[in-house]
């Protein structure tokens, strides 16, 4: 009876999350009264969004989560894919220091640099528009909790360059690589790189490498060199499109994983 009770009460849970709504706010303007943390983003958006919500924070939404728009004033339907992997100009824009202590750092182990989405159903998006929730398959894999899974619980020099480390259970390992809806850019196609036993390659033939380039650019304070934006240009343009398209109208964008 104590187990039937038990997964009555997880259902219950898991349909009120389900219900959740969030007001996109794409002015920028300050959330309301008593969210202090959110308004301070909203107030000066500085890690180039091109969407903002507000009445829901990162913790509480997870991969796959799937949102309407409220009212049918829109058909979009969206499908949240992945965090958002910040790169080092979070760091410059923001006057923090590069490393362990910087802005990038924190946002990107923490979940904190928004997310990515996929487009199921193209439509138009407008200021003002309510967002509603309406699927929530995956609670535990959380933007937070994934990004502290693959790139917050390596040792210091993974973290400050942004590479994935799992320190994990296979099993776990193997449990987000089944996530359908991870996008495979920086997430799911890491994650396999690890699952198969490709780590120490990985950690042989390109950390180093691109240690010293990183460092190099850093000293020399080239902070736009190719050397060290290089490796985010490739990986970044294809997100970065995704994300005007969600601004104005969303449509799916070939190859969108």
């Amino acid at each position: 009876e104590d187990k039937v009770e038990a997964e009555a009460e997880a259902e219950a849970d898991a349909d009120a999350d389900a219900n959740t709504s969030i007001e996109v706010n794409a002015s920028g303007e300050p959330a309301d009264a008593g969210t202090e943390a959110i308004e301070l983003i909203l107030d000066s958006p500085r890690f180039g969004e091109q969407v903002i919500v507000k009445g829901i924070v990162a913790k509480d939404i997870a991969v796959g989560d799937i949102f309407e728009v409220e009212g049918g004033h829109s058909p979009l339907r969206v499908e949240v894919s992945s965090p958002r992997l910040p790169c080092s100009y979070v760091d410059k824009r923001n006057g923090s220091p590069f490393g362990m202590k910087g802005v990038k750092r924190y946002t990107m182990t923490e979940g904190l640099a928004g997310w990515f989405t996929r487009v199921l159903v193209p439509g138009e998006l407008r200021d003002g528009m309510r967002l509603v929730r309406t699927a929530h398959p995956h609670p535990k894999w959380t933007l937070p909790e994934i990004s502290r899974a693959l790139y917050g619980e390596g040792p210091k020099r993974r973290q400050m360059l942004g590479y994935p480390y799992w320190s994990r259970s296979r099993e776990e390992l193997q449990e987000l690589c089944n996530l359908k809806a991870l996008g495979r850019t920086e997430w799911k196609d890491e994650a396999k790189w690890i699952l198969d036993g490709h780590d120490s390659d990985y950690e042989k033939d390109q950390l180093k490498k691109e240690e010293t380039e990183a460092l190099a650019a850093a000293e020399s304070k080239d902070y736009f060199s190719p050397e060290f934006l290089g490796a985010w240009v490739t990986g970044g343009l294809a997100a970065c499109c995704g994300g005007v398209a969600l601004a104005t109208f969303c449509s799916p964008i070939s190859g969108q994983a």
